[in-house]
């Protein structure tokens, strides 16, 4: 092996240590991390468990830790499982061709809504026809005096009278009817419907089925992007299928839990149940923080192999950092010297 080899090999084996000092600074930082949840889970757990002996005396509970923990942990199984449940329903009632057919419900009532809106506007729905027959029969009394006191031609007039009226009364009954009509096919989307017949109510229901049918396009644009309707469909009922199926596992075993502790379903009340949420409380800190903290320790142990190692190296190379300090700085600065003196 010739020097540039020796050299190479060296600068490799330098780089790696490098490496390796980048992954120690990173291990610090998550322990400082983990620390600080430690630190806030082990508040949460004297809390909890403070709460939890304050429910017990106060409502003279007798079951037992172990009972009461298998009874929390089921119904809290059970629980998870039926809002899943609820979730699944609730995400499969809006795929595909729903989603298209909601989009078409709410285009038709904004549509009804719209021919209400532009439907000539009227006096009043029983004013209108009533003024235009009072004004009818006034002309007409008035034509046939004139063509009695003066000439019959004066009867003529009531042709072009007649005609006017007539269509101002039609015309307005023709409104009524429009609107009558919207109303209806509105009605017949079952759709939430304005908050009154009134144009400023009416106006602001049609903007909010306006920006409602264009949210629901998106998702569906969304939709149809990303997935095949056809194997979605199917991998909802089937997961829907396994939900139902492990939620009938988990009934079972909370209603063996129940009998186990000598508790009785029906005579679950608020303060038993409200208990047994801070008994799964409890277990559930206590888990976290038992998981934390073997984390924690795994973490400090890999920290402390690295440590170690870094040090080593820089034994070996004549560099070990004055006083033998071994934080990441003082390593660091070891590897960098090492770095110069090879160069």
């Amino acid at each position: 092996m010739n020097a540039d080899d020796t050299t190479d090999n060296g600068e490799d084996v330098l780089c790696k240590q490098f490496v390796l000092l980048d992954q120690l600074v990173t291990w610090e930082h998550e322990l400082e991390v983990l620390k600080e949840l430690e630190a806030d889970l082990e508040v949460e757990q004297i809390s909890a468990e403070v709460a939890l002996k304050a429910a017990t005396s106060k409502h003279g509970i007798t079951i037992s830790p172990d009972d009461a923990e298998a009874v929390a942990k089921a119904r809290a199984r059970k629980r998870e499982l039926e809002t899943a449940l609820e979730g699944k329903g609730a995400k499969t009632a809006l795929s595909g061709a729903d989603m298209r057919a909601e989009i078409d419900r709410m285009r038709a009532g904004r549509e009804a809504l719209e021919a209400w809106r532009d439907a000539p506007e009227t006096v009043s729905a029983w004013r209108r026809p009533r003024v235009a027959n009072t004004v009818l029969v006034i002309a007409c009394a008035a034509a046939v005096a004139a063509a009695v006191a003066l000439h019959p031609v004066y009867l003529a007039l009531l042709v072009p009278l007649v005609m006017a009226i007539g269509y101002f009364t039609f015309t307005a009954q023709d409104a009524e009817w429009m609107r009558l009509g919207a109303v209806r096919r509105f009605q017949n989307t079952r759709l939430k419907p304005p908050s009154s017949w009134e144009s400023n109510a009416v106006d602001g229901r049609i903007d909010e089925l306006s920006d409602a049918a264009s949210d629901m396009e998106r998702r569906l644009s969304e939709h149809e992007a990303t997935q095949d309707e056809a194997s979605e469909r199917e991998d909802d009922a089937a997961s829907e299928l396994a939900l139902s199926m492990n939620l009938v596992e988990a009934t079972d075993a909370y209603a063996a839990a129940l009998a186990k502790a000598g508790i009785d379903a029906e005579a679950i009340d608020d303060n038993l149940s409200a208990w047994l949420d801070l008994v799964f409380e409890t277990h559930r800190i206590d888990g976290e923080l038992n998981q934390l903290r073997t984390k924690r320790a795994s973490l400090s142990r890999e920290a402390e192999e690295s440590r170690d190692a870094l040090f080593r190296y820089l034994v070996l190379s004549d560099e070990a950092p004055p006083d033998g300090r071994a934080d990441s700085e003082a390593l660091r600065a070891g590897l960098k010297r090492v770095a110069e003196s090879s160069s």
